[in-house]
């Protein structure tokens, strides 16, 4: 792959969350992603990639299997692998790895401050009567979930998509509940660094902020608890320490 970087895939090779294969499929995308392989160039032979990637045949052609069936390769008979002319239209779709390195999810994240920031403030112009009890009772169950991260995770998230459903608009209420079902993983790790701290504490505040606002509708205040509770989130994720955790 001239005048294309990508790091040792064996280098990785003790990472236990990733195949060979995934890691393969993890570097191709990327460059897609960059534009540096643009729709239409064509993917070096699997002689080249093998010796590109350091890996063998089959998990250059497990890689390559998968990325076709995702819409990003293309093979054309008699010429070889290219990178598909529509891949750039591909659906829109978070992938696992990303919640594995800490600058994608911040992309991911930056992604939430405006969607849910928006949510929180049509929700508050749009909820009805029976929306807000909903959504104070998800907010109870927040609070009453504080002293399990497990539990407080779960009962966060619920809170989140009560807000979704309060805006009355079916493709918010979709892309949220998309978006909470593939950070699941991440939304507990925040939650796991954040128990037992003061910061917990401050979810449970800046929860009620948000509800506050939209009970009263109020948007411009919705959008406002919203984007800072969302930011205040990954911020703390960035300067905490990690704590150590049994089976993770």
């Amino acid at each position: 792959m001239q005048n294309i970087e990508v790091y040792d895939v064996i280098s990785s090779r003790s990472n236990p969350r990733r195949t060979l294969p995934q890691h393969v499929i993890i570097q191709i995308s990327e460059l897609v992603d960059k534009n540096e392989l643009q729709p239409g160039d064509q993917l070096p032979s699997e002689t080249q990639l093998m010796e590109h990637f350091g890996v063998s045949r089959n998990v250059i052609r497990e890689a390559v299997a998968s990325l076709k069936s995702a819409g990003v390769l293309e093979v054309r008979r008699g010429l070889g692998t290219f990178v598909n002319k529509k891949s750039i239209y591909r659906g829109f779709k978070v992938q696992p790895h990303d919640l594995l390195d800490l600058e994608n999810l911040k992309h991911i994240y930056d992604l939430r401050v405006e969607i849910e920031s928006g949510a929180a403030a049509i929700a508050a112009n749009t909820r009805t009567k029976a929306q807000a009890e909903r959504l104070e009772q998800a907010l109870m169950r927040v609070n009453q979930g504080a002293g399990n991260w497990q539990q407080g995770a779960q009962s966060a998230i619920d809170f989140h998509l009560a807000i979704a459903d309060a805006t009355n608009n079916p493709h918010f209420k979709q892309l949220m509940a998309y978006l909470h079902e593939v950070i699941h993983k991440g939304i507990r790790t925040l939650r796991y660094k954040a128990d037992g701290s003061e910061r917990a504490l401050q979810i449970e505040h800046e929860h009620q902020e948000i509800f506050i606002a939209i009970k009263n509708k109020k948007p411009s205040d919705a959008r406002n608890a919203m984007r800072e509770h969302l930011r205040n989130a990954i911020n703390y994720y960035q300067l905490r320490p990690s704590k150590k955790k049994n089976n993770e």
